[in-house]
């Protein structure tokens, strides 16, 4: 934590509770009432100087050499007969965004109560910093693992060429030689459609609305357009799926989101299905053991409903779990609860609410901390200028009155940050036999009814 300045410039009460630590206390404070997704997130330093964004590279594995070497190889050259081979790479982005706010404080007005009511500010601010860090590692996670499962809408009339989708994420990137890249006709997605029509598009561009309308916005969801080489005109209300996608499991087996009803539940069958996956794809667990499943309480108490949940902890009254009426280790995994779980309507002319409980493994999500911050608060702070201070990586400023007549101080937040998920094509069934050929393979979005 960088130190404080000299405080010569602040107002005298103002001094008191700077030194006494009373505005760092509330701003930490603030910060422990930290939400469920961000802290999932591995922390990766960026250095300063070396740009805004970061390119890192994640090796692959090499597969198995399961053909032996004959003799007559084995002695024909230098090389016996080996040819060298590299593990395959695969890069993610980090770009550094900088967020803010700003709250001022009229010492005058506020003289009678001044150390309450700037305590307040700090406090609120303190939150408000961090739930800022919180959407923006949701919006990562929700924006890979929903990526690539659409559906077709009526919004403009499918053509052989082009249709308009609900949520364009995950048609937008292939990895060429590891390496993120648009969507072009010389790196073209495979795309299958199923529905009332069945067919494999080849996705050659894609195009956001300005407007967006898709049902999935609370998720992070974007309308738009797809444009493909020549096919059959895709229907509408069809399910468009990426050859690359994460899965989705949906309670009930649903296909698609709209096809939801007031049956499917959120069961422990579900919960299981996805841990099976996740171990498939060899995706690790948490350090403590678990993978970790982070659901609203409308969805914890559907669990609480189900069955084969309640046999589980059957004879167990006096298990935490059941006492306290709250999910927390079963079968592998982890509960964690959420107020931040997007909710939507499925849309498509269906009405009824869907949840999306998330279930995480190891690594899925990485954050980049930039470590500029605390340089450049070493560097002002000795200036006596403003007083500031950070705490995990969010900086706290607090302004000396500047205005005319000496009254209004300003207390802000500022932090520099970026969240990715990155991919794991590369783990390929002939290196891992059980997986899959998702692009992103450590966390898995579960879909079920949500209310009507």
């Amino acid at each position: 934590m960088a130190g404080p300045g000299t405080l010569i410039t602040l107002p005298t009460a103002l001094q008191e509770a700077v030194q006494q630590g009373w505005l760092e206390s509330e701003f930490r404070d603030g910060l422990e009432s930290v939400l469920a997704y961000g802290l999932h997130a591995v922390s990766e330093p960026v250095a300063t100087n070396i740009g805004e964004t970061v390119t890192k590279t994640r090796a692959g594995k090499k597969a198995p050499a399961t053909t032996p070497i004959s003799a007559a190889t084995l002695n024909s050259n230098l090389d016996n007969g080996l040819t060298p081979s590299l593990f395959a790479m695969e890069q993610y982005i980090l770009t550094m965004k900088q967020y803010a706010d700003t709250a001022d404080v009229n010492l005058l007005q506020a003289k009678a109560a001044l150390k309450n009511h700037v305590l307040k500010i700090s406090k609120n601010s303190g939150t408000q910093a961090q739930q800022t860090r919180e959407r923006l590692a949701r919006a990562a996670l929700f924006n890979s693992y929903m990526g690539g499962n659409s559906r077709v809408t009526a919004a403009a009339s499918p053509t052989t060429t082009t249709c308009t989708v609900d949520d364009v994420r995950g048609f937008e990137v292939v990895l060429v030689n590891g390496k993120p890249t648009t969507v072009s006709a010389s790196n073209p997605l495979a795309v299958v459609e199923t529905g009332t029509s069945a067919q494999t598009l080849s996705v050659t561009g894609v195009a956001r609305d300005v407007t967006n309308v898709s049902a999935a916005a609370a998720a992070g969801g974007w309308s738009g357009t797809l444009t493909f080489a020549t096919a059959t005109a895709p229907t509408a209300n069809d399910v468009l799926v990426a050859a690359n996608a994460p899965a989705i499991f949906r309670a009930g087996g649903r296909t698609s989101t709209r096809t939801l009803t007031s049956s499917d539940l959120l069961t422990m069958g579900v919960i299981e299905d996805v841990v099976a996956y996740l171990r498939d794809q060899g995706t690790p667990p948490f350090e403590d053991g678990f993978y970790h499943c982070v659901l609203d309480n409308t969805s914890g108490r559907q669990l609480f409903g189900d069955t084969e949940f309640q046999n589980l902890y059957r004879s167990m009254a006096n298990d935490s779990a059941i006492r306290r009426g709250v999910l927390a280790e079963i079968m592998g995994v982890r509960f964690m609860h959420t107020t931040e779980a997007p909710v939507q309507t499925a849309g498509g002319g269906v009405s009824v609410k869907v949840r999306r409980p998330m279930i995480i493994g190891g690594e899925a999500l990485i954050k980049g901390d930039f470590q500029g911050v605390e340089e450049h608060v070493a560097e002002l702070n000795p200036m006596g200028i403003h007083e500031m201070s950070v705490v995990d990586g969010i900086c706290q400023v607090v302004r000396p009155p500047l205005d005319r007549l000496g009254q209004t101080a300003g207390i802000s937040w500022y932090t520099v940050v970026d969240f990715c998920c990155p991919t794991d094509l590369t783990a390929t069934n002939a290196i891992i036999p059980t997986a899959g050929s998702s692009l992103y393979k450590r966390a898995a979005v579960i879909e079920h009814y949500g209310g009507s």
